[in-house]
């Protein structure tokens, strides 16, 4: 048996379910189905391998442009647009001669989630999971595995692969071995989630939250809460909607909703009593009868999890189970990360919207701690034309809290620099009522954000503990790489 049909054994689908998925058309004017490869698939050229189908996306680049290098890195089937495929004949007829598998469609991301929804279908007896939300998807999607995998066979999205692109290309993962997935879905325009539930349909799905996050895109919160809900559109009678009692929209998210409906915020409904706060070390309470560790810090993050446990005692999950899931949690990059040695950094610099934001600002002002408490914030993406009103908003918040030194980095920021300096009639960066330093720096280039790493090392002492908050553009996780290296604190990660 040649290397070639040995792979097709491993197919993902066959080419008439890729055809029938995708209304796609064989551009290949004699082809041997029994060759047919598709062991893996990418929109990456460079993340092809043998065996790969790739999916060339057009967008700010022609992913057209890159079907060569895709080949040569192993890619054995492409899908090409309908109109690429009228103007470029003599490349289509290039690669067709080198040996690729040539499929015409009208619109190849449509195609790749098309195409993940007829492979979604082939697992009749999965339990799905979506999760959504303004802020918390990828901390509960991450609680939720822990909890899940315990007692489960689980697969889900790795990161925040979450996108219109994103989730597609995770559902791949998918096994007959699978008996339970959990999918995080993000968006970034309207529609994006009901593009997604579509692929997934969902039997259970979680809201995390209703917030600002990506309001630049949509515009207002109602139209977000209204994306958000479109999670649910392809529920059945025997779907579950887990929805936060306390957030604002929660009566407008079970407004309508078909299948039943769980509400979570509150310990009671869980049975959780005697909840201890531990501060950075996270928090200890009781559920039926056994002391149970929670190793994130924060309400916020409490509230993730009380969403997961809804979900893991719908999957039938013991309280052993729950234990050894919730205490082997781990943070993940720039999620509840901490570092502690000669001085503590809180690194929560994944995502920033003004309600993780607040929600950070106010956990670390409460935070019992001997030394000096500094705050380094960075610009709040993606909020549009909201952004100036959202980032006064952090600097009237900050004037009325108390901490040693505030460093606020980033254009965006200065709005927040602004509304806190108002009334100083002394001293440029202090602030003598609260007496706290405040330090900005509006760095747009790499030199200019060095200027802002040296001057916040001049001023940090052995003791201190730092929250670094801001948006993943900010890559906030340089400052703790030099603090780190400053303070000797390699393999200090804690929690």
């Amino acid at each position: 048996m040649s290397k070639l049909k040995e792979n097709t054994l491993a197919n993902l689908l066959s080419l008439g379910e890729v055809l029938l998925a995708t209304e796609g058309k064989l551009l290949n004017p004699t082809y041997n189905e029994e060759d047919f490869v598709f062991t893996s698939i990418a929109i990456d050229s460079r993340n092809c391998v043998e065996g790969s189908f790739f999916v060339p996306l057009v967008g700010n680049l022609d992913g057209h442009d890159f079907i060569l290098s895709a080949a040569e890195n192993g890619a054995k089937t492409v899908f090409v647009t309908d109109f690429y495929a009228k103007f470029h004949e003599k490349e289509i007829a290039s690669f067709i001669d080198s040996g690729l598998c040539l499929i015409s469609v009208s619109h190849t991301m449509y195609a790749l989630q098309k195409m993940a929804a007829y492979y979604v279908e082939k697992f009749p007896n999965l339990k799905k999971v979506a999760i959504t939300g303004s802020s918390g998807k990828t901390t509960t999607k991450e609680i939720l595995v822990s909890l899940l995998q315990k007692k489960y066979k689980t697969v889900y999205n790795e990161g925040n692969l979450n996108s219109e692109t994103g989730l597609p290309l995770s559902v791949f993962a998918i096994r007959d071995e699978h008996e339970w997935a959990v999918f995080e879905m993000g968006m970034n325009r309207r529609g994006e989630i009901r593009e997604l539930a579509q692929v997934l349909k969902p039997n259970i799905a979680i809201i995390t939250n209703i917030g600002s996050a990506h309001i630049g895109n949509l515009g207002t919160k109602d139209l977000i809460a209204e994306e958000k809900k479109s999670v649910f559109s392809f529920f059945e009678t025997s779907s579950i909607a887990i929805i936060p009692v306390f957030d604002e929209y929660s009566e407008y998210l079970q407004t309508n909703t078909k299948g039943q409906i769980v509400l979570y915020g509150n310990y009671e409904a869980l049975h959780i009593r005697a909840v201890k706060d531990r501060g950075l070390e996270g928090s200890v309470f009781l559920m039926e009868d056994q002391e149970v560790s929670f190793p994130l810090y924060g309400s916020f993050n409490f509230l993730n999890a009380l969403a997961a446990l809804h979900c893991a005692k719908i999957a039938g999950l013991g309280i052993n189970e729950i234990k050894r899931g919730l205490e082997e949690l781990r943070p993940s990059f720039g999620r509840a990360e901490i570092f502690n040695g000669e001085i503590a950094i809180v690194q929560d610099c994944y995502n920033a919207n003004p309600e993780s934001m607040n929600a950070s600002i106010e956990y670390f002002e409460t935070l019992h701690w001997e030394g000096r408490k500094i705050l380094i914030l960075a610009d709040m993406l993606e909020l549009g034309f909201d952004s100036e009103t959202q980032h006064r908003l952090v600097g009237k918040k900050l004037k009325s809290l108390s901490f040693d030194m505030i460093f606020l980095l980033g254009s965006q920021m200065d709005w927040a620099y602004e509304e806190l300096m108002k009334g100083q009639s002394t001293g440029e960066n202090t602030d003598e009522k609260n007496e706290k330093k405040i330090y900005y720096n509006a760095f747009i280039s790499d030199a200019d954000f060095g200027t802002a790493v040296n001057d916040i090392l001049v001023h940090v002492n052995k003791g201190d503990i730092l929250l670094l908050k801001g948006s993943r553009g900010m890559k906030l996780e340089r400052i703790s790489e030099a603090l780190v290296k400053a303070f000797n604190m390699q393999g200090c990660t804690i929690c």
